[in-house]
């Protein structure tokens, strides 16, 4: 739940972006301009009011590093005026240890945005070729690194 004093600056934040995935999921809009809203809107946040609202020192106590891939621990947006019970959206919290890495897999059918909190990272980002069988065929699309407060969009249309 976000903090009291903070509800009025992200409560209107949470809706924007519950509004435009609830319209990516009726097809009113196409993922990619879902991605430049979801980008637009990360980046009118005030990241000390987001780590605050997160409760970021929380989540970075209990965060767990495992050796070879991230945790993830789910934010809780529930319980905001302005918000239904269950999100359009899945806010999750990432840690990762350094020099670990998230192996290249595809999803289907799921479009997301990171924001970098804390850190830096090098990010590389893949796009589907084709699916043959077992194996996936891939090729690079974005290597940079990712620095705090940045959006980063990892799902490209496939074509």
């Amino acid at each position: 739940m976000l903090a009291n004093s903070l509800r009025p600056i992200l409560r209107k934040w949470l809706i924007e972006m519950e509004h435009v995935t609830q319209q990516l999921r009726r097809g009113q809009v196409k993922t990619i301009e879902w991605q430049r809203q979801i980008e637009s809107l990360l980046s009118r946040v005030d990241l000390n009011d987001l780590l605050s609202a997160i409760d970021y020192g929380r989540l970075a106590k209990i965060a767990v590093f495992p050796e070879d891939h991230e945790s993830a621990e789910d934010v809780d947006f529930s319980h905001n005026v302005g918000l239904p019970a269950e999100l359009s959206f899945a806010p999750y919290f990432y840690a990762i240890k350094k020099g670990a890495a998230i192996v290249p897999h595809g999803h289907r059918n799921m479009a997301s945005m990171h924001m970098m909190l804390k850190g830096q990272a090098h990010g590389w980002q893949f796009e589907r070729v084709s699916d043959e069988g077992q194996y996936l065929t891939i090729k690079p699309t974005i290597d940079k690194v990712l620095e705090v407060g940045a959006g980063y969009d990892s799902f490209r249309p496939e074509r």
